[in-house]
């Protein structure tokens, strides 16, 4: 997966950068939440804690998808709801995966 810039403003009454990257990964499904942190922060030069993933787009047949990033100043800048509600997200997907063998062996 390879991350282009494709704009970026800085919001200074929210103290954060919007950013809207393109997400090349023609071959491949749409990359996780987690993956686009990593490769955002490289590309934006920031802490990966500080980035946070608002949206991502993908086009059925594209191998492409666009991607909001949200990055922050500081840890204590990230709204709280905000932080939460990517937790909530990039934990539903591993629990999915995580709690199927779970159920089978109460099954048992």
């Amino acid at each position: 997966m390879a991350l282009k810039l494709v704009e970026q403003k800085k919001n200074p009454l929210l103290k954060r950068e919007e950013a809207w990257l393109l997400a090349e990964h023609s071959g491949a499904p749409t990359p996780t939440r987690k993956d686009i942190i990593k490769e955002a922060a490289k590309t934006l030069k920031a802490k990966e804690e500080l980035v946070i993933v608002d949206k991502i787009f993908s086009e059925k047949g594209m191998g492409a998808s666009k991607v909001k990033v949200l990055v922050y100043a500081k840890k204590e800048d990230i709204p709280k709801i905000l932080a939460e509600k990517m937790e909530r997200r990039m934990k539903t997907k591993e629990g999915a995966e995580g709690e199927a063998p779970a159920e089978e062996k109460k099954e048992e």
